[in-house]
């Protein structure tokens, strides 16, 4: 036996085992591995088959595993949210009435060059 049919033979069973682990992946496994994919719709399952079908060894190794671990929870989010309330509460309309203030006093002004 040569060498090219043997290469060939093993690069076809590594795309029937990709191919049948794909489907079993899209439609149960990736919930495991992303909590993002839980519920998502079959066309972004069609996108990633090709990728599960040629990365199913390190995607069989993820499913077995599990859930990722969860996230750390980040100090700085109380921060982030009480700058989000400042920038959306009256920080904003006074940045909005600036804003228009400065629009209105350059309009008003004569263009260069020209006499008052």
């Amino acid at each position: 036996m040569s060498v090219l049919p043997l290469i060939l033979s093993m690069v076809g069973c590594y795309l029937a085992i990709g191919a049948v682990f794909a489907l079993a992946f899209v439609t149960v496994g990736v919930q495991r591995i992303d909590r993002a994919a839980a519920g998502s719709p079959w066309s972004f399952r069609l996108l990633i088959l090709p990728g599960a079908a040629a990365l199913w060894p390190v995607l069989l190794v993820r499913w077995v595993r599990g859930l990722p671990p969860p996230a750390p929870a980040d100090p700085r989010l109380a921060r982030i949210e009480r700058t989000r309330s400042v920038l959306m509460g009256s920080g904003a309309y006074w940045a909005f009435v600036l804003l228009v203030w400065f629009v209105l006093v350059a309009l008003s002004r004569p263009p260069w060059g020209a006499s008052p």
